[in-house]
């Protein structure tokens, strides 16, 4: 049977996420010489906006799973899943730097930039945060 998270395991991962968008908010900090932003604020925002935006994404995209059969069973579906995110997480980095760092004086370049940073940051998370989830105790059930 299918491992299954439990709420261990979304702890793990929220606090993975946590800690390292909070150590993204520091790095952001320095590129843009910000002392008014909190690291834990920023990091904070982020790990909402993205346990939320991840939330409704994985709902819809396994619902459309069970609706499009063809894909139960391929090889691609873990693949076109994990594709799917790189938009969503863009407008989330775009819009976090926008809103904590670039609001007053925008330059497209540098959010481009930090964004696609971001995005391969969240992808490193993610794979901690699984690794958490399944060697921790309490992280998941196998039968």
């Amino acid at each position: 049977m299918p491992a299954g998270p439990t709420p261990f395991g979304f702890a793990y991962f929220a606090g993975v996420k946590f800690a390292g968008y909070t150590c993204a908010a520091w790095a952001l900090n320095r590129t843009y010489h910000s002392k008014e932003n909190s690291i834990w604020k920023v990091g904070g925002a982020r790990t909402a906006l993205g346990l939320a935006a991840g939330a409704a994404y994985g709902g819809l995209f396994f619902l459309m799973v069970n609706r499009l059969h063809f894909l139960n069973d391929s090889d691609y579906t873990g693949v076109l899943y994990l594709g799917g995110l790189i938009p969503i997480r863009f407008l989330e980095w775009s819009l976090l730097i926008w809103y904590f760092y670039q609001r007053e004086s925008p330059n497209r370049v540098l959010l481009l930039r930090n964004s696609t940073l971001g995005i391969i940051w969240s992808f490193v998370l993610d794979a901690i945060g699984i690794y958490a989830v399944f060697v921790t105790p309490g992280g998941a059930w196998i039968c």
